[in-house]
């Protein structure tokens, strides 16, 4: 499902749930203000090579759960 999305649906053996939500406005911006810093060398970087492999682990696993 897409992260930046308006709804979620969780498909069960029982039911079929779409959850609707508001993003907030500018949801992204924090995120991309902070790398921004960190290649400007303001800051420290805000994702570490750990986490973003963390990150990687997580959706090799969701995409192998589609199939």
């Amino acid at each position: 499902f897409s992260f930046f999305g308006s709804k979620v649906h969780l498909n069960t053996e029982i039911d079929n749930i779409e959850y609707k939500f508001n993003n907030p406005k500018h949801v992204q911006e924090p995120m991309i203000k902070a790398t921004v810093d960190y290649f400007l060398g303001y800051s420290k970087n805000p994702c570490s090579a750990l986490d973003g492999l963390t990150v990687m682990n997580i959706l090799n696993q969701l995409k192998k759960s589609e199939h």
